[in-house]
C-alpha cells in the first residue's frame, strides 16, 4: 500500500491528486490510506506555501531606503509632473501638494494659490460671459458652431471650479492612500509612464496652439499693406473680437492677458484629460500587482483558506480606494467627456463642411494680397491637426481609464484555476465578489468607463455629426 502511494509523490499538481483520488473506488482499502496521506501532503504544502509567500522576493515590501516604499510615496511621485503643471494654470490649489509629508499638504482658502485660482477663474468667467453675450441667438453672426465654441470656453471655467472641489477633498484622498495597507503592491515603473503622458500631451497641446496662432496671423498678414505695430493689434482683435466689441480699448496689458487666458483655456482641457490618464495608470498598476500575486498563488497546491482570505481583503481595499478616487474625480470625468465629444464634433464638422482646401479672400476684401507661408492651407492644417490630437488624446484617456475595469476582472481567471481539492469558502466569496462588483471609474455614476463605452462613443459622434450637418444645411437654406 505504502509503495503504491509513494509511487505518485512526483505528482505535484493538485489536479492530479484530485483525479487520482476520484479513480479509487469507494469502499476500497486504499481509499482511507490515500486520504490520510493526501491530508499530510496538504499540510506540508500549506506550510511551504505560507512561508514562501512571506519569503518570495517579488512580493516583499520594498526597503525603507526606497523613495517609493509606500503607495503614498508612489502616488506623489507618479503625479508630480501633472500636479506641477496643473497648478501653473490654477488647477488643484493645494498648498505643498508635492510634499511627501502629508501633514504639510493642506487646502487653505487663505493662501496665495487659492487666490491665484480665483483670479484666473473670475477672468475666464468674465471673458466667457462677454463672448456668449455677443454671440447669442439674436446676434446676426450666431451659428451652431459659435454656440458650441463658446460653450466649450465656459467649460474651462467649470474645469477650474471642479478642481477647487477636488482640492477640498485632496487631503482626505491622500490619507486614504496612506492607510490603504497595500504597500507591497507597488509598480515603480508607473512613474515613468505618468511623466511621459504628461510631457507628450502638453507638448502636443502647445503645438496645437502654435498652429492655431499661425492661422490667425496668416489671416491678418494676407491683407496687411505693411507689417508694423498696428498689425499686432489687428491680430489680437481678430483672435478675441467679442472683448473689443463691448468697447474695451486695446492695450499691451490687455493683449497679454487675453493671450494668457487663451493658453490657459487650451491647457485646462488637456490637463483634465492627463489627470484622468495618470490616475487610471496608478490605480491599474496597483490592481495588476495584486493580480500577479493571485495568479502566482493559484498555481500552488493546497493553500489554506486564510491565504485566499488575505488576498480577497487586499483586493477589497484596492477596489474601495478606486471608488474613493471615483467619488473625487467623477465630476471631472463627466466634464471631460462632454468637452472632448463636443469639440471633436466641431472639428469633424469643420472638415466635412469646408473640406481641406486653401482659403483666400477676394480682392475686394483684400486688395493688398500677400502670399502666406502655407499658401492658404493654415486653417486646414490647424483643423486637421486639432482633430487628430483630440481623437488620440480622448481615445487614450478612455482606454487607460477602461483598463481599471479590465484589471479588476483578471482575478477570476486565477480563481477558476483553483482545483476542487483546494477549493474553499474564501475562494467562492472571492469569485462572487469579482463577478458581482463593477469596479470602474464613472462620470458621476451616469456611465462606467469600459471598453464597450469606447465603441459606443463612435456611434455617438456619428449621430452628433448628422445633427450638426442638418442644422448647418438649414441655416444655409434660410440664408
Amino acid at each position: 500500500m505504502e509503495n503504491e502511494i509513494n509511487s505518485h509523490k512526483h505528482l505535484d499538481d493538485a489536479n492530479a491528486f484530485c483525479q487520482l483520488q476520484q479513480e479509487i473506488p469507494e469502499g476500497s482499502y486504499l481509499k482511507k490510506d490515500f486520504r490520510s496521506w493526501v491530508e499530510d501532503k496538504k499540510k506540508d504544502d500549506m506550510n511551504y506555501s505560507e512561508s514562501s509567500l512571506d519569503k518570495n522576493e517579488e512580493y516583499t515590501i520594498n526597503s525603507n531606503n526606497d523613495k517609493e516604499n509606500t503607495q503614498f510615496d508612489l502616488f506623489q511621485r507618479a503625479m508630480k509632473a501633472i500636479l506641477r503643471y496643473g497648478q501653473w494654470v490654477g488647477l488643484n490649489p493645494v498648498t505643498a501638494i508635492l510634499n511627501h509629508d502629508i501633514a504639510k499638504i493642506r487646502f487653505k482658502l487663505c493662501s496665495w494659490r487659492f487666490f491665484y485660482t480665483i483670479i484666473l477663474a473670475t477672468f475666464q468667467a468674465l471673458i466667457s460671459i462677454v463672448s456668449v453675450y455677443n454671440h447669442h441667438p439674436t446676434h446676426p453672426g450666431y451659428t451652431v458652431k459659435f454656440f458650441i465654441f463658446w460653450s466649450l470656453s465656459l467649460a474651462s471655467v467649470c474645469t477650474t471650479i471642479i478642481f477647487i472641489q477636488i482640492a477640498s477633498k485632496w487631503e482626505i484622498l491622500l490619507k486614504e492612500i496612506l492607510n490603504c495597507h497595500l504597500d507591497k503592491y507597488i509598480d515603480k515603473g508607473i512613474s515613468f509612464w505618468c511623466d511621459l503622458s504628461s510631457i507628450v500631451f502638453l507638448i502636443l497641446a502647445i503645438v496645437e496652439y502654435v498652429v492655431y496662432f499661425m492661422w490667425e496671423i496668416s489671416e491678418v498678414l494676407e491683407c496687411a499693406e505693411i507689417v508694423d505695430y498696428n498689425t499686432i493689434e489687428i491680430i489680437v482683435r481678430n483672435m478675441d473680437p467679442a472683448i473689443f466689441e463691448i468697447g474695451i480699448p486695446y492695450s499691451i496689458p490687455i493683449a497679454i492677458l487675453l493671450q494668457v487666458n487663451n493658453i490657459f483655456t487650451s491647457a485646462n482641457w488637456t490637463l483634465a484629460d492627463v489627470y484622468i490618464i495618470c490616475i487610471s495608470l496608478y490605480l491599474t498598476s496597483m490592481l495588476k500587482e495584486i493580480n500577479k500575486k493571485i495568479l502566482w498563488v493559484a498555481d500552488k497546491n493546497y493553500l489554506s483558506p486564510s491565504i485566499w482570505g488575505t488576498l480577497r481583503e487586499d483586493y477589497s481595499r484596492a477596489t474601495r480606494l478606486i471608488r474613493r478616487f471615483d467619488d473625487v474625480f467623477s465630476g471631472l470625468i463627466l466634464l471631460s467627456f462632454a468637452n472632448n465629444l463636443s469639440w471633436i464634433c466641431v472639428q469633424i464638422f469643420n472638415v466635412l463642411d469646408n473640406g481641406i482646401k486653401p482659403q483666400h479672400k477676394s480682392l475686394e476684401e483684400c486688395p493688398y494680397h500677400r502670399t502666406t507661408p502655407f499658401h492658404g492651407y493654415e486653417r486646414s492644417i490647424y483643423v486637421v491637426f486639432s482633430l487628430i490630437f483630440l481623437i488620440v488624446r480622448f481615445t487614450t484617456m478612455c482606454l487607460v481609464a477602461a483598463s481599471v475595469n479590465v484589471a479588476s476582472s483578471v482575478p477570476a481567471s486565477g480563481l477558476y484555476r483553483v482545483p476542487s481539492c483546494a477549493y474553499s469558502l474564501e475562494v467562492r466569496r472571492f469569485l462572487d465578489q469579482v463577478h458581482d462588483d463593477v469596479v470602474a471609474l464613472t462620470g458621476m455614476k451616469y456611465f462606467h468607463i469600459t471598453r464597450d463605452l469606447v465603441l459606443s462613443m463612435a456611434g455617438t459622434i456619428l449621430t452628433y455629426e448628422l445633427v450638426l450637418l442638418q442644422l448647418s444645411s438649414e441655416e444655409l437654406d434660410n440664408a
